[in-house]
C-alpha cells in the first residue's frame, strides 16, 4: 500500500475555505477523493464539514463536522486510512473511471 499523501486545493477562487481533498498514489496517480469546507452560515459556530466523496458506497465514518480546519484534515486522514484498506484495486479503478467520465460530461 502506498503512503497516504493528501493535499488540499481551493474549489472556487472566490470562495474561501472550501477545499477539494486529493490523494496521490503510485498506482492510481492523483485523484480528488473528498471535500473540506467551512460552514459560516451556522450562527455562532466555527464549524468545518469534511467528507470522503467517491462514487462508491461510503461508510458513516467518512464524514463529519469539527471546530477547525486542522481537525477536519486530521479526521479526514483518519477516515481515509480506515476506509482505503477495505477497497480493492478494482473498486478504486472503477470509482476513478466514473469520476473521470463525469468530468468529461460536464461542459
Amino acid at each position: 500500500m502506498d503512503d497516504i499523501e493528501l493535499s488540499l486545493k481551493a474549489n472556487w477562487p472566490d470562495t474561501p475555505d472550501d477545499y477539494g481533498v486529493f490523494w496521490t498514489s503510485d498506482k492510481f496517480g492523483k485523484w480528488r477523493i473528498g471535500r473540506i469546507m467551512h460552514l459560516p452560515e451556522l450562527p455562532g459556530s466555527d464549524t468545518w464539514r469534511w467528507m470522503v466523496n467517491l462514487p462508491l458506497p461510503i461508510p458513516p465514518l467518512c464524514h463529519g463536522r469539527v471546530a477547525s480546519l486542522v481537525e477536519a484534515q486530521s479526521e479526514f486522514r483518519r477516515a481515509w486510512e480506515t476506509f482505503l484498506p477495505t477497497l480493492t484495486a478494482s473498486q478504486l479503478q472503477q470509482a476513478f473511471d466514473v469520476h473521470q467520465g463525469a468530468g468529461r460530461r460536464v461542459l
